[in-house]
């Protein structure tokens, strides 16, 4: 027993697994090294001190029982819940003065969430081939991307809106038979994933062909049903996770202003100056899920 667990960690993926350990306490302990200071953030990615910046308002708004901009905060046209997330998480910190902790704990949830999305990967690969080794090359192609240990290291909304995009990905292709439960789930992680940076769109096209193809056996009424409750989730989820004031507070003067905004931002400088800068590092992650059934059918 003794033997067959040592031959499998000494296998070739137990030694891959073993090294991609090694690598995230590395970097682990980095973002300690490169978290002292807002200020030592400009030493390594410039956003990064800016997020800090706007993150610490939305927790000062928590903190003095601001609601409505607690819920109505888009600041760099960024969805509410990416602040969020980020602002409840680091929130203890913060109320303690603890500035390294709220630092470097925001930049290890960028590296748990890339390191997240390389299991989910790799998972989803294993759906396609067998064979280890060409999933173990699709995850070395994503590591020595330049992006990927940039974004495990700062506080950015990349590590997140690949993460949750991924995961979409993973829970349509997991089971033979796509529950309502499993649609349900893949749909609010894609729309968390569009509601973080409207970038996360480009998972849409993908995701849905892929639904589409694990029901074409099913009868045409439970396809349509299916597919309308998946489009009709991430319509609400992006909605609501973008801006949940314009709910919150419908009808208040002023209300629907970060909405707009985020939404002009949004659709002039994110999609048309910047999506061909973002879109190239995105496509390399999706690229990666596919390139171990392509490799197998060669």
């Amino acid at each position: 027993m003794i033997k067959d667990k040592l031959k499998k960690i000494l296998s070739v993926e137990g030694i891959f697994v073993i090294l991609l350990f090694i690598l995230f306490c590395y970097l682990f302990v980095e973002n300690f090294v490169f978290s002292e200071s807002y200020e030592m953030g400009l030493l390594r990615y410039m956003d990064d001190y800016n997020f800090n910046v706007r993150l610490n308002e939305w927790q000062t708004s928590l903190k003095e029982h601001n609601f409505q901009q607690i819920f109505c905060f888009n600041q760099y046209a960024y969805g509410w819940i990416f602040w969020a997330l980020h602002g409840i998480i680091t929130f203890p910190f913060y109320i303690s003065g603890m500035e390294q902790m709220v630092i470097s704990t925001l930049r290890n949830l960028s590296l748990i969430m890339s390191f997240a999305t390389l299991y989910f990967i790799y998972k989803i690969l294993g759906y396609y081939t067998k064979r280890n080794i060409y999933k173990i090359l699709a995850i070395l192609c994503i590591i020595f991307s330049h992006e990927f240990i940039l974004y495990s290291l700062t506080f950015d909304t990349t590590a997140m809106i690949r993460f949750f995009g991924i995961v979409a990905i993973y829970y349509v292709v997991r089971d033979k038979d796509l529950s309502i439960k499993t649609i349900v789930f893949s749909a609010l992680c894609l729309g968390v994933s569009v509601a973080t940076k409207i970038i996360g769109a480009v998972f849409i096209p993908i995701v849905f062909l892929l639904l589409f193809d694990r029901l074409r056996n099913n009868e045409l009424k439970d396809k349509f049903k299916k597919i309308v409750l998946w489009s009709f989730i991430i319509i609400c989820s992006i909605i609501f996770l973008t801006n949940p004031g314009i709910i919150i507070f419908a009808g208040k003067s002023g209300t629907m202003q970060p909405y707009n905004d985020y939404l002009f931002n949004t659709l002039i400088n994110g999609v048309i100056i910047h999506f061909p800068n973002d879109y190239n590092g995105y496509f390399e992650q999706i690229t990666a899920c596919f390139y171990g059934r392509v490799v197998a059918i060669i």
